[in-house]
């Protein structure tokens, strides 16, 4: 006979239910932000755009949320449980089946397929989930119930395929990977789209940030020419010297940025005090909306 606890609760009548719709698209998390803590944002904060946006554009990787595209051709299904059959005939449940996502991007240019392959890297990782109507799909804690947790992925289950056209499909990318075992259906939750003061569906600047390439030409000892592209081949246009910063590799030391003059859409020339022949430069940015980090990869070296 159990007599530690009492498992029974009430299984609640609700006169006001918020009902998941299809999904839509996805915000994928790190589960664990850069001091270690698990990432997840308060219930009063995702009821604004303010605070996704600065969870968006956070400074450090571990602590970014990364919206994806928008998905079609879902399926999000478990599997039955797992059951033992004893002499006897009892059975007793041995396992919760299995969550298995399978999703598309329609007609998306391939880089993206590149930028999901590297989660595979990642870690440990969940996601928020935007349905087609708006709703915000989350993790409940119940220990901790003010905060809106991601949901868990086995990260190590994560695919990622090239779907090529044909004479009568279009180009896709399957994105395909099994929940974290530990996830239970009862724990997902609705923040419905009328408490919140934005339209996810329709707000701009609710999606991931551009990624911003760089490539570099006219290297002087006095400055050089950076051409930022994003993954398609568009350029970055707009940006001005504030954006930017500059230091030497691997050392670190800031150099001071004299001018930048974007002389065509995403080119740049920039005007910098005389280095020395060898110095390697590490040019980086800021500005809401897009990552610079994969131009810090690509270093610049004075002739």
């Amino acid at each position: 006979m159990i007599c530690c606890s009492d498992f029974y609760s009430t299984i609640s009548n609700f006169d006001c239910s918020s009902l998941m719709e299809v999904e839509l698209f996805e915000i994928w998390v790190p589960l664990y932000d850069s001091t270690g803590a698990q990432n997840k944002i308060s219930k009063a904060n995702a009821k604004t755009l303010a605070a996704w946006v600065a969870k968006i554009n956070a400074a450090d990787n571990k602590n970014k949320f990364y919206p994806l595209p928008f998905m079609d051709n879902i399926t999000d299904e478990r599997a039955d449980d797992t059951f033992e059959t004893l002499d006897s005939g009892a059975n007793i449940n041995t396992k919760q089946g299995d969550r298995d996502f399978e999703g598309f991007f329609i007609q998306e240019p391939n880089c993206v397929l590149s930028e999901v392959e590297d989660w595979k890297k990642a870690g440990a990782w969940g996601k928020y989930v935007i349905d087609k109507a708006g709703n915000i799909i989350f993790k409940f804690c119940k220990t901790d119930a003010d905060y809106l947790y991601p949901i868990g992925v086995d990260h190590k289950s994560l695919q990622a395929r090239l779907v090529k056209p044909t004479y009568t499909t279009s180009m896709k990318h399957r994105i395909a990977y099994r929940y974290a075992q530990t996830e239970k259906d009862g724990d997902l939750r609705v923040l419905p789209v009328s408490e919140l003061d934005f339209d996810p569906l329709t707000e701009s600047t609710f999606r991931g940030l551009v990624n911003v390439e760089a490539t570099y030409s006219s290297i002087t000892t006095t400055g050089f020419t950076a051409t930022l592209k994003d993954c398609f081949g568009c350029p970055i246009k707009g940006l001005v010297a504030g954006d930017f910063t500059l230091v030497t590799s691997p050392a670190g030391v800031s150099v001071t940025i004299t001018s930048v003059t974007e002389s065509s859409d995403g080119v740049y020339d920039f005007v910098i005090p005389t280095q020395s022949a060898g110095t390697i430069l590490k040019l980086s940015g800021s500005k809401s909306g897009l990552n610079f980090g994969p131009v810090e990869d690509s270093l610049i070296t004075i002739p």
